[in-house]
């Protein structure tokens, strides 16, 4: 298994030059990757890095935070413009994820101003970088009580206020930076379905219990990918407390050639 990995790898890197990117790819199924918060030192974060070493992965989903941006704005890019660059150096890829949907009061009317300077700032210091693999707009934007707790009546009208959002920024992200791919990690991939027609990667969460679920949630995603003609990741799965064991999941994933994101390391 580790011999097949590495020519994996190999293959990946004669047809693209790294394992990042600087413009969409067909195929993402070489992503073995891990979610991951910044890291409060550099000791810490090369201590992470090791371990993705050692298990082979390479590529990071990384938690931003706006509130964190906006309380320092010069010394968090250079903490995230680090982050990146020192993943670099280890062969670790990253995505970014900008927003969070476990938050709504981001649908407040001053939240797209005050986003779009956040997301300019980090789009502008790390669009050029070798380290960058794609963007994630947003975590899982259908995942908070704001739509969930809804009456059936309300919770349409909440979904395209939320997507509604998301879509804003998935065409602010593309304006800013034309070249490198988009994505949104969404909850479940039936809400794939609003932002398919604007992402460059088609993207999922699963933490289902049985196999035939979890297939199931693949199925979904896969006709998304196909009636749109665009690459699929899972970009969270794996979680024992949630019984979504690690060597289902994978093996899973890697049945159907598609490339993920442990929650987390």
């Amino acid at each position: 298994m580790k011999k097949k990995f590495s020519v994996l790898l190999v293959i990946i890197f004669l047809l693209t030059g790294s394992l990042t990117a600087k413009e969409p790819l067909k195929d993402y199924s070489f992503i073995r990757g891990v979610c991951h918060n910044l890291s409060p030192g550099q000791e810490i974060l090369e201590r992470d890095l090791g371990f993705m070493k050692r298990l082979q992965l390479n590529s990071t989903r990384v938690w931003l935070s706006q509130r964190a941006y906006e309380s320092n704005p010069e010394e968090y890019v250079k903490r995230v413009v680090n982050y990146v660059r020192t993943c670099n150096n280890y062969g670790v890829s990253v995505m970014p994820v900008f927003l969070n949907g476990t938050f709504p009061q981001l649908l407040e009317k001053n939240a797209r101003a005050s986003g779009e300077k956040y997301v300019a700032a980090i789009v502008n210091a790390l669009k050029n970088e070798e380290g960058l693999l794609m963007w994630d707009i947003m975590n899982e934007p259908e995942m908070n009580d704001y739509y969930r707790k809804a009456s059936p009546e309300e919770q349409e009208k909440r979904l395209d206020e939320i997507e509604g959002f998301v879509r804003h920024f998935i065409t602010f992200v593309k304006k800013t930076d034309p070249v490198n791919a988009v994505t949104v990690g969404h909850w479940l991939p039936k809400f794939c379905a609003y932002t398919s027609d604007m992402v460059d990667v088609i993207s999922f969460h699963d933490y289902l219990e049985t196999r035939s679920r979890v297939e199931k949630s693949y199925a979904i995603a896969e006709d998304f990918s196909k009636k749109y003609n665009k690459p699929l990741i899972n970009s969270e799965l794996c979680c024992i407390g949630r019984s979504n064991p690690y060597d289902m999941a994978i093996q899973i994933a890697d049945e159907h050639n598609v490339g993920w994101y442990v929650f987390n390391l």
